[in-house]
């Protein structure tokens, strides 16, 4: 009769068997990995065998994978006929209610599952800052080049507010206009709508700290363009919306400067894919400026429909140094990658403007 020895070794992960006869030993060993599937295995069962080894390897593996004890194994031996063979299926035989309380069990593990994956999902939707137009927006046609009184607006004395999002989207955007406004003497006020909070929006992060040194950041920045202290309205980051007391901060600066040019974000052809706080910041400074009836003309950049462009081909190293002074958002490789990104946006516009680098901005007159 057969002697059978099954033995696990958690070192090698394997399953060693021997099959000893009065013929002879039957020996080898199995994966791990080819243990760890009982349902496939037993799927097996009625598969007829082509020889003794293939035999003992599937006592191994379905005696192993289902803690079938030796005794519950067949007695072989290498005489036997491979069609006589046949191994028990050690499942237990289970009443129709056991089966159906195991079918909603699984049910409801599948439903605890997939729900907490959607919970999961829906709330890095909701946390993530970007929005993403599926169907991109129609675009203005025709939309003709327009020039919003140039020479106005490089003339010294000229009046302009620039209304933004973050502590740093003006050197991100109009980095290489700023030099070229300071330069011809214009008289720059800054309005910043929430606090920079965030930053990259890791979880764990010190928004007071934040709120700090992204306010000194953005005051050094400023200041390096001729820009007045900028006015932080102070909304969370991520979360800004188109409300009454968000336009209301920004009409009262406007009423306040009386610029002769306001420059923002462009919240009706933005980017597909952009930060919901550029859009909310560009709406609203376009609400703001069309009811106080101040500004002649409205400048909005970060858009899809530009009909007016800058050369700021002689301005690129500037907007570099104006972008570094952010050390909080910039630095090292992520420094380097964002001057990539700028770059390549200021050729594109540049290609569309006639020029090396550019910057496009979509100009409405106001009044």
């Amino acid at each position: 009769m057969v002697r059978r020895l099954l033995a696990k070794s958690s070192r090698s992960r394997q399953t060693s068997f021997g099959i000893g006869t009065e013929s002879g030993k039957l020996s080898g060993s199995v994966p791990f990995f080819a243990r760890s599937n009982p349902t496939r295995l037993l799927a097996s069962l009625n598969q007829p065998f082509h020889s003794h080894q293939q035999f003992a390897i599937r006592v191994c593996r379905i005696g192993t994978t289902c803690e079938m004890k030796p005794r519950e194994l067949p007695d072989v031996d290498s005489e036997t006929p491979l069609s006589e063979i046949k191994i028990p299926d050690p499942r237990p035989e289970l009443s129709p209610e056991d089966v159906s309380r195991r079918r909603k069990i699984a049910i409801r593990k599948r439903i605890k599952g997939y729900g907490t994956l959607l919970a999961i999902l829906y709330v890095g939707i909701w946390y993530q800052p970007y929005e993403f137009d599926i169907i991109p927006r129609k675009l203005p046609n025709p939309n003709p080049r327009i020039d919003p009184d140039s020479k106005t607006l490089f003339s010294k004395g000229t009046k302009i507010l620039i209304v933004t999002a973050h502590p740093d989207d003006s050197e991100f955007f109009i980095g290489g206009l700023l030099p070229q406004l300071k330069k011809s003497g214009a008289e720059m006020h800054q309005v910043i709508c929430t606090d920079g909070d965030k930053g990259y929006y890791w979880i764990f992060t010190n928004a007071d700290e934040n709120r700090r040194v992204r306010r000194e950041e953005a005051t050094n920045a400023a200041a390096a363009s001729n820009i007045q202290p900028p006015i932080l309205l102070g909304y969370p980051d991520r979360f800004l919306h188109v409300k009454s007391d968000v336009i209301a901060g920004v009409t009262r600066e406007i009423e306040s400067f009386r610029p002769d040019y306001i420059l923002a974000f462009d919240g009706d052809y933005p980017p597909r894919a952009s930060h919901q706080d550029h859009r909310r910041s560009g709406d609203v400074a376009k609400i703001a400026a069309e009811r106080t009836h101040i500004a002649k003309w409205l400048m909005l950049f970060s858009t899809n429909a530009p009909n007016y462009f800058v050369d700021i081909s002689n301005n690129w190293e500037d907007q570099k140094k104006l972008l570094a002074i952010h050390k909080s958002q910039f630095y090292g490789k992520k420094l380097e990658g964002v001057e990539n990104m700028v770059g390549y946006n200021a050729e594109k516009d540049g290609e569309r403007g006639g020029f090396d680098m550019g910057e496009g901005f979509r100009c409405i007159k106001l009044r």
